[in-house]
């Protein structure tokens, strides 16, 4: 049986019949009827973080208890299951990240203006509207 660990917008976009590629991801879904597909702990994570975003999701933007539903109701579906880290992951996560653990995340002013630049010129675009920011420069 073929396994796919999804994206979380592609799991958004399967979810919400709004997203502007609902119809494509369903019929990927259903074209892959035989097929396990996995949330992990990250993508599940994402996937209540974005349900949960005024940002992404506008006036469809739910509560943590009605996201944490739709993710229980994906959950009862037999083709969807939670990939379980191994025992090691965390130890082996901290050895991939520890030559960067003293450096800063971002770098500040980088990061910091142009991102908030960025940011300003897609709400406006937006205007109240539900959908991603993408922070390419204009």
């Amino acid at each position: 049986m073929t396994s796919y660990l999804i994206d979380v917008n592609l799991w958004i976009a399967m979810t919400w019949g709004q997203h502007r590629h609902h119809r494509e991801a369903m019929h990927w879904s259903n074209a892959n009827k035989e097929a396990r597909f996995l949330f992990c702990r990250f993508t599940m994570l994402g996937f209540l973080r974005l349900l949960t975003n005024q940002m992404v999701m506008g006036e469809a933007t739910l509560r943590l208890n009605d996201a944490l539903g739709l993710y229980d109701a994906w959950m009862e579906d037999p083709r969807v299951q939670f990939a379980v880290e191994s025992r090691n992951t965390e130890s082996f996560f901290r050895q991939a990240v520890a030559p960067f653990a003293m450096q800063p995340a971002t770098s500040g002013r980088a990061q910091g203006d142009e991102g908030r630049k960025n940011h300003r010129r897609c709400q406006s675009r937006r205007q109240g509207g539900a959908g991603h920011c993408r922070l390419a420069k204009a």
